[in-house]
C-alpha cells in the first residue's frame, strides 16, 4: 500500500503567500505526526500567528531568516532595511508586529533572540550546515533546519535526561535522515504551548531522548504533553513546520495554461 498524505483541506491551513501554505502537509505522511501537528496548531493558535501577513512583515520574516542562516546570529534592523530596501521605521513596525504574533522571538530590551527555527542564544541544539554552525530553539527546530534552506545538515544535542550525545545527520537537502546516534534516539514534541511564546513553553518540551527507558524517566518529573515520535517521524514533521518559510510563491497559473495542461 502507498503512503497516506494529509490533504490541506482537512487540517488547519493558512497561505503564507501565493502558492505556499503553512504547514506543508503534503509533507506528512504518518498519522501520528498529523495528530501532533494538529494539536500544536490548535494549542498555538495558526490563525494569530500566520494569517494576514502584510507583503513587509512576509518581506522581513524571510530577511530575518535568511540573516540567521548566513550568521548564526541575529539581525540588525539596519540590515534587515538595506536587504528589503524598506524604510527603517516600517522595519521596526515589522519586527514588533512580528515579535507579538510570537513569528519572532525578543528580549526584555526589544532585541531579536529568535526567528523559529534559529535561537541567537544557546539551546544545546547545534546545527552545522555547509561549514556554518547555528543554534536551533528545539529538536524539532534543529531538525527543520536542514530541510528549510534545501541543504544537509548535522545536529549536535544531548539526551534530555541524562545529558548523553546525540548526532544526527541528514541528507537529500535536509529531508531525509543519513545517520544517527545512538540509533536508538527518539523526540518527544511537547504541545504545551503559554504566554504566547513557543520559545519559552512548548519549545521546551521538544526534545532529544536516547531510547525509551529515558524518556519514560523524563516524562515523569517533567510531566509534558505531546506526542512520542521517532525521528523519521520528527523530521518529517520539521519538514511541514518550516519548508514554507522560505518556499517561493507559486503564481497563479493563466487561462492558457490551465487549458494546455
Amino acid at each position: 500500500m502507498g503512503q497516506t498524505v494529509f490533504a490541506p483541506e482537512t487540517h488547519p491551513t493558512v497561505a503564507l503567500r501565493p502558492g505556499v501554505a503553512y504547514p506543508d502537509w503534503s509533507a506528512i505522511a504518518s498519522p501520528t505526526v498529523a495528530r501532533a501537528l494538529h494539536a500544536y496548531l490548535a494549542a498555538s493558535g495558526v490563525e494569530r500567528r500566520w494569517a494576514g501577513l502584510s507583503d513587509d512583515e512576509a518581506r522581513v520574516h524571510r530577511a530575518v531568516l535568511s540573516a540567521f542562516a548566513e550568521t548564526g546570529a541575529a539581525p540588525t534592523a539596519a540590515r534587515i532595511a538595506a536587504a528589503t530596501e524598506l524604510a527603517r521605521e516600517v522595519v521596526d513596525d515589522c519586527l514588533a508586529s512580528l515579535a507579538e504574533r510570537d513569528v519572532l522571538v525578543r528580549d526584555d530590551g526589544g532585541n531579536t533572540v529568535g526567528a523559529y527555527p534559529f535561537s541567537a542564544r544557546p539551546r544545546g541544539h547545534r546545527v552545522r550546515l555547509d561549514g556554518r554552525a547555528v543554534e536551533a530553539l528545539c529538536a524539532i527546530d534543529a531538525l527543520g533546519i536542514g530541510a528549510m534552506l534545501g541543504v544537509d545538515s548535522t545536529i549536535a544535542s544531548a539526551c534530555a535526561h541524562c545529558g548523553a550525545p546525540i548526532h544526527i545527520a541528514t541528507r537529500d537537502g535536509g529531508r531525509t535522515l543519513k545517520a544517527r546516534a545512538p540509533a536508538t534516539t527518539l523526540v518527544w514534541f511537547g504541545t504545551g504551548y503559554v504566554d504566547a511564546c513557543a520559545a519559552n513553553s512548548a519549545c521546551r518540551t521538544m526534545a532529544f531522548l536516547c531510547h525509551d527507558t529515558d524518556l519514560d524517566a523524563w516524562r515523569a518529573t517533567s510531566k509534558a504533553a505531546g506526542f512520542r515520535l521517532s525521528l523519521t517521524e520528527a523530521l518529517e514533521l520539521a519538514r511541514a513546520m518550516f519548508t514554507p518559510f522560505l518556499a517561493p510563491e507559486t503564481p497563479p497559473r493563466t487561462v492558457q495554461e490551465t487549458v494546455s495542461s
